[in-house]
């Protein structure tokens, strides 16, 4: 795998659920990370970098429950949990990183972890279309990352940018490339529950 981590491999079955699950992760990442900026670029405002950290920990999740939903139509409980805990444990890792930079050392990822199972089972009650964010799910991220962000007057209207702009942006984003990186293994999935 390059540096710079493929949105897509270049020859079909070339990476392994584990390699598209690091990937995939490093992709979130970036896609949390550009989607937080954008906030602020749009003019909402974070007070202190443990609140940019926590918005993009909020993207994070909802890419991993995504992840999670597209995985449940097309694979196997086993290959689903393995690339979901993979995927997981590699946004931690970059969450990690992160905040101990930002932050100093301390257990980002037990928190996140944490935090992330909580949300799973918060985002599990909305309906999911593989091809497109569902209001309720958008409006949870919504309403999560307002109460990160507080209710200020230029902070009051963030849950309308997150339910019409920026979660609908990030999630097909993350999708797509979750498609294109597992393509391969999908594809496979299909055949083998078609011999079985």
């Amino acid at each position: 795998m390059s540096r710079l981590a493929p949105d897509r491999w270049r020859n079909p079955g070339q990476g392994s659920l584990i390699d598209s699950a690091g990937a995939a992760a490093y992709r979130a990442w970036a896609i949390a990370l550009a989607s937080t900026k954008n906030l602020h670029e749009e003019n909402y405002n974070y007070t202190s970098d443990r609140q940019r950290l926590d918005v993009i920990s909020e993207y994070l999740f909802v890419l991993v429950h995504c992840a999670d939903r597209l995985c449940s139509q097309h694979f196997s409980p086993e290959k689903r949990h393995t690339f979901v805990q993979e995927l997981s444990l590699g946004c931690a890792r970059h969450l990690q990183r992160n905040a101990s930079e930002i932050l100093g050392l301390d257990n980002h990822k037990n928190l996140f972890i944490d935090l992330l199972n909580v949300r799973t089972t918060e985002y599990a009650q909305y309906s999911f279309d593989e091809l497109e964010p569902r209001f309720g799910l958008l409006k949870s991220l919504g309403t999560n990352i307002q109460q990160v962000m507080g209710e200020s007057q230029t902070n009051r209207w963030v849950i309308d940018q997150i339910i019409t702009v920026d979660g609908p942006d990030a999630v097909r984003l993350f999708l797509n490339i979750l498609k294109n990186l597992l393509g391969s293994q999908i594809k496979q999935a299909l055949k083998d529950s078609v011999t079985e």
